[in-house]
């Protein structure tokens, strides 16, 4: 273990001595918690699981973790089987994983796959799924 030191001088002038090590580790260690969460974006691609908060279906649209997606014609909705199903089995509260493009000019997303999961899936349950990486 090493030991980091930086010395300051405060306000009053007094020497501060602060162990830098530490620090720095936990900034590293907050920075890799924040990326883990669930959502990644892959060349334009926005892939993410959470929990459905609104659902209009005259609209089309849904959020998910205070994202809005919408869906058209070429949305598919699949149930955690990964067979097809009609968009209106999307339900309040509901835990979905949701693959979609952002639309920029309407500041949402248009969803391209929905699939219809039964949990949160952590890292550990990912390879029982196959449409997640």
């Amino acid at each position: 273990m090493t030991f980091k030191f930086s010395i300051q001088l405060g306000e009053t002038g007094r020497v501060k001595v602060e162990d830098r090590s530490q620090k720095q580790e936990g900034i590293f260690v907050d920075r890799g918690f924040r990326s883990s969460l669930t959502f990644a974006s892959d060349e334009g691609i926005v892939k993410l699981q959470g929990v459905v908060m609104t659902v209009d279906v005259k609209q089309n649209i849904f959020t998910v973790n205070e994202r809005t997606f919408c869906w058209d014609r070429q949305t598919v909705v699949f149930n955690e089987k990964g067979l097809p199903v009609t968009a209106d089995k999307l339900k309040l509260r509901g835990w979905v994983y949701v693959e979609g493009i952002p639309d920029k000019a309407n500041r949402r997303n248009i969803a391209r796959k929905v699939y219809l999961i039964p949990k949160y899936i952590n890292d550990k349950e990912k390879h029982l799924y196959s449409f997640m990486e």
